[in-house]
This record gives C-alpha cells, structure tokens and sequence, in this order.
C-alpha cells in the first residue's frame, strides 16, 4: 500500500474496510467507504497529515461521530450524510484546521444550523 493513494469501494454494502492499517501508507488521499458495512474507525487516526478526504456516506453507525475522526488533522473533506448519527459536535472539530467541507446531511440529531454554529466557535468565523 506504500504508492496506493485512493480508495474507493463505495455501493457495496457487504463489504467492511478495516481502517487499521492506514498508518502504512504515506500517500492516501482519498477514502471513500459509503454504503458499506464499515462501522469501526480505528486506525484512522494514524492517516498520514496528507488524508485530506474522507466521504463515509450511509453508513449504518449508531451514536455520535467516531472520535478519530477528530485526529485525522489533515482532512479537507468530511461527508458522513445519512448516517445514524446523533448527539453534537465536539469541541475537538477544531483539530482539523484544513476543513474546507463538512457534510452532516439527514442525520437524525444534527441541524446544519447547529453545525455551522458549532463550526463558527471552533474556527473563530
């Protein structure tokens, strides 16, 4: 995996990515897991600062946002819509200071107002 820099096995809902090995690889850019069965996020912590776009569409996650997420600091994109998300948004958002967009569409306890307040304080907009 040393050269790979794009993953995308998007659409096929019986397939689980395991995120534990993302450290290996210097050169991933680009995740993208939507409408799979991947619900564990460990090892997404380790991504290299040059993780720069993860897109978790439709995933089957139950509770709030995975917290390694939030050490992924060089994220630009962040899409988890239609996820079964609930509860807010941490303070720790404000780690991920590359964030350029954030997609929380049709999650059942987060309002985009909510976000974008959420996001302004973290960010000082």
């Amino acid at each position: 995996m040393q050269y790979l820099h794009t993953i995308k096995v998007a659409r096929n809902p019986g397939v689980v990515l395991p995120l534990t090995n993302m450290g290996d690889s210097s050169q991933i850019r680009y995740l993208d897991i939507s409408q799979t069965a991947t619900t564990n996020f460990d090892g997404l912590e380790l991504a290299s600062p040059f993780f720069a776009y993860l897109v978790a569409d439709g995933l089957l996650l139950e509770g709030t946002l995975p917290k390694q997420i939030w050490n992924a600091t060089g994220l630009r994109l962040l899409s988890m819509a239609e996820c079964e998300i609930i509860g807010s948004i941490p303070t720790e958002v404000g780690r991920l200071t590359s964030m350029n967009e954030l997609y929380l569409v049709r999650t059942h306890a987060l309002s985009i107002c909510h976000v974008y307040i959420r996001l302004c304080v973290c960010f000082d907009l």
